[in-house]
């Protein structure tokens, strides 16, 4: 079954692309019959959703959470049992699950993305961009927190 709906809280700056993917993942419908490739596919997308989640929570400034969601997103489209195996890990179906139900988001997370929008605006800033550059940034940014500090914890 799919999820009720999706989001992202990455604070990476391709927010809005993954905003935009979740979005439209929570209007698939379960794997029709008649496209038996894209199956594969869709679970292919999946794992790697799932690498990209463990490495985000390893290394430092890359966000977890967003791909386990696209990851759950993915398996309830291609195979229901890909998505139980997925959700059975607590600190993936939690965070999974919290999100699904509510849109939450717990308030460590809202802190540490806050941290990661912070450090990475600062380096930015230091790498000395453009002023429009880092305007743009920055409102990005500022866009990327208000959606994380709106959703509720």
């Amino acid at each position: 079954m799919p999820p009720a709906c999706f989001g992202a809280r990455s604070h990476s700056a391709n927010v809005a692309i993954c905003i935009w993917a979740f979005r439209v993942a929570a209007y698939m419908s379960p794997m029709p019959p008649n496209r038996p490739l894209l199956r594969p596919l869709v679970a292919l997308v999946g794992f790697v959703c799932v690498a990209l989640g463990v490495i985000g929570a390893v290394v430092p400034l890359m966000p977890s959470t967003v791909f386990f969601i696209a990851a759950a997103g993915c398996f309830a489209y291609a195979s229901p049992r890909l998505e139980a195996w997925l959700l059975s890990f607590n600190f993936i179906g939690g965070p999974v699950r919290a999100w699904r139900e509510r849109g939450a988001i717990a308030l460590p997370a809202k802190l540490m993305a806050s941290a990661g929008m912070a450090v990475g605006l600062t380096l930015f800033a230091l790498a000395r961009p453009g002023v429009l550059a880092l305007a743009a940034a920055a409102a990005v940014l500022a866009l990327c927190a208000l959606f994380i500090w709106t959703r509720p914890g």
